[in-house]
């Protein structure tokens, strides 16, 4: 590998105790294997590791950028000059934490944040951008743990370590699987792809359709009618999502039988009549809290350390996936609502909560990867649809999965927006992550984002996106998002949200599409139709 290592480490506390530091660990025997775009570090110990890490010296332009890939699906990724400041959540209090769910989603609790200017992190990749010129690290494997990338630029460093919180000890096959690469940016991802078995799974068609997520009541005769109604989109549509609202969280199996009463084998033939793939969602890893499930299981449901329930949102319970009859539970519903009830495809939220601490010997990342594993297996040949995940785990593993956080004004506290909550639902997140992300379309999966909507609002105090919002979304979807869900009702459309429909699908066909910097500013340029176009961000 064509980069100066600094230095490279592997350290173990004997008592098993994770050490905070090298300088409170014992440092184990490791070795080293190389060639011009790999890196491997293997470790020499029985011993429970208690860090793993190695230093690259690199010392970018004052006028680079710097990318370094969020925790998660939702979590703002963008590019960032070199003396860019990521500021966590440490001052925020538990109650406000709580009430706005401003912590369970990101790396808060095992990640520290400096606050300063020129320290950054990512999780799985990052890349440093000169011109038109990528330096791309990434990880080979995530299996083993989370692969941590932490830039300082005041000593023009780039460690990369391993989460190792939980872990037993150190694997048999590379602590550390590290890529590196220069060149032109699809040059360098594509082969960062030939080096990853998963680069080979992902599905042709892309997905344009209707979800009912924004209906007040969803039932089966309004499931009915609106797919009638898709006869009418301004584009013919292929796809169909019912939304988790169909029965109480982790109830999967009953549905609300007054709404329901045939049940969805007949609604979802008829999707099938209708040439549309047809999809519902669900949290699988967790359960509302007054489900059955909840209420008959309470053994099912993950404990902190301090023995209470651990809960996401208001009344979400997460399920601890280390139980066999959590994971039957799962396996029963995931067959039942993909080959008795027909479903081609499920949409599958809140997944990092599957790894929310270490357990039974393994560290997060470990978990993870074995949770995704879990639902491949569930679903055989079915489309997964992933969502609010760590994105490297569904490499080759799911055909979908959206890459950014949903796009509405941030109507958050500015307490909690000045402390930077970087899963905060807001349109700029949004449209950043779809543009930085971009080079994960067509191979790691097909990318997605939230639904959209052109209707337009006399009101924008409630998160609904005001025109030029809306616009600037629509837009850069249209041009890096595969997968394309409104929730309008299409049949109020005008003749102007018609003429927005069809563009905003056409920009899948734009060529030339590139992304530079100028003034300060991230500019999209496309050409369409022989005509060319710019986006500001």
């Amino acid at each position: 590998m064509d980069i100066k290592l600094k230095s490279a480490a592997a350290f173990y506390t004997p008592d098993g105790v994770v050490a905070d530091s090298p300088a409170k660990g014992i440092y184990a025997a490791y070795r080293e294997e190389t060639d011009s775009n790999t890196y491997k570090l293997y470790v020499d110990s029985e011993y429970k590791p208690a860090g793993i890490a190695i230093k690259i010296a690199l010392q970018p332009g004052v006028k680079d950028a710097v990318f370094m890939n969020g925790f998660q699906s939702a979590t703002e990724s963008r590019e960032m000059n070199v003396a860019g400041k990521m500021s966590g959540m440490q001052s925020v209090s538990d109650f406000v934490k709580d009430k706005y769910s401003a912590f369970s989603g990101g790396d808060y609790a095992f990640v520290p944040y400096k606050n300063k200017p020129g320290f950054m992190h990512g999780f799985s990749y990052c890349y440093f951008k000169h011109g038109n010129n990528i330096k791309l690290f990434a990880s080979l494997d995530e299996s083993q743990g989370y692969t941590i990338f932490r830039f300082d630029a005041w000593s023009s460093t780039l460690r990369v370590s391993k989460d190792v919180e939980g872990m037993d000890k150190f694997p048999e096959g590379p602590a550390i699987s590290l890529f590196y690469a220069e060149g032109k940016e699809n040059e360098v991802f594509d082969l960062w792809f030939k080096y990853l078995s998963e680069s080979e799974t992902v599905p042709a068609e892309k997905l344009l359709g209707y979800s009912t997520a924004a209906l007040d009541v969803i039932s089966e005769d309004v499931i009915y009618k609106k797919i009638g109604d898709m006869k009418r989109f301004p584009v013919k549509a292929n796809f169909f999502l019912v939304d988790e609202r169909y029965c109480m969280g982790g109830d999967w199996l009953k549905p609300d039988r007054r709404k329901f009463p045939v049940g969805f084998r007949e609604i979802v033939n008829e999707m099938h009549e209708s040439g549309l793939v047809a999809g519902i969602t669900l949290s699988p890893f967790t359960v509302d809290e007054k489900s059955r499930i909840a209420e008959a299981h309470g053994d099912w449901i993950l404990r902190s350390e301090d023995g209470r329930f651990v809960k996401i949102k208001k009344s979400l319970y997460v399920l601890d996936l280390q139980n066999p009859e959590v994971r039957e539970y799962i396996r029963e519903c995931l067959h039942t609502i993909l080959f008795m009830w027909g479903f081609d495809l499920v949409k599958l939220n809140n997944l990092y909560v599957a790894a929310m601490m270490p357990a039974k010997g393994k560290n997060r990342g470990q978990l993870m990867c074995d949770a995704i594993s879990f639902l491949r297996e569930c679903c055989g040949g079915k489309l997964i649809f992933a969502d609010n995940v760590p994105l490297m785990a569904t490499f080759g593993k799911v055909d979908y999965c959206s890459v950014t956080c949903d796009a509405v004004t941030d109507n958050l506290p500015a307490y909690i927006r000045s402390k930077r909550f970087r899963e905060s639902p807001s349109v700029n997140n949004a449209t950043s992550d779809l543009v930085f992300r971009r080079q994960l379309n067509r191979r790691a999966f097909l990318n997605a984002t939230c639904p959209f909507s052109l209707m337009e609002k006399e009101k924008f105090h409630d998160g609904n996106l005001n025109n030029a919002e809306q616009n600037l979304f629509c837009s850069i979807a249209g041009l890096f998002s595969s997968v394309l869900i409104t929730t309008d009702d299409v049949t109020v459309y005008d003749q102007k949200q018609k003429r927005k429909f069809r563009k905003m699908c056409m920009l899948s066909e734009a060529s030339g599409v590139r992304v530079r910097k100028a003034s300060g500013k991230h500019i999209v340029a496309y050409k369409l139709d022989d005509k060319n176009y710019f986006i500001k961000l």
